[in-house]
């Protein structure tokens, strides 16, 4: 059974439907109406889930800017700022990291040092890099 975002209490009554088809709910002991998604951390966001983690993902993962998400996203019919994308990347990365947390890799107790030798004009140079 669902429980009240706000009070933490399962909900005691239906009561009918939102404008979008979804169950609505009333918690009698603080007295508020919720739905299935109000206790998600896109509830209010105007456009679905999987806009804004696709977004999120593309200006995080890749060496893109806010209007090059922008213009991906118009490609796929989507309207949004350069900005929009800014204030999304800022609320749900930290979300998205502590999310991904447990499917990282764990780093090893051995680490190997690759060195290598660059000539640069005359002088010889050494690079060192770390690998797991």
């Amino acid at each position: 059974m669902i429980t009240c975002p706000i009070c933490q209490r399962p909900p005691t009554k239906r009561d009918g439907r939102d404008h979008r088809g979804r169950q609505r709910y009333a918690c009698r002991p603080c007295d508020r109406d919720f739905t299935a998604g109000s206790s998600s951390i896109f509830a209010g966001y105007r456009w679905p889930a999987e806009v804004i983690l696709a977004a999120v993902r593309w200006y995080l993962r890749y060496p893109l800017s806010a209007r090059q998400v922008t213009e991906l996203l118009a490609e796929r019919g989507i309207d949004v700022s350069p900005r929009t994308v800014l204030t999304w990347a800022q609320n749900f990365a930290p979300q998205l990291a502590f999310a991904t947390g447990p499917y990282r890799r764990r780093i090893g107790r051995r680490w190997y040092v690759d060195e290598v030798f660059m000539f640069r004009g005359a002088g010889k140079r050494y690079l060192y890099r770390a690998v797991d």
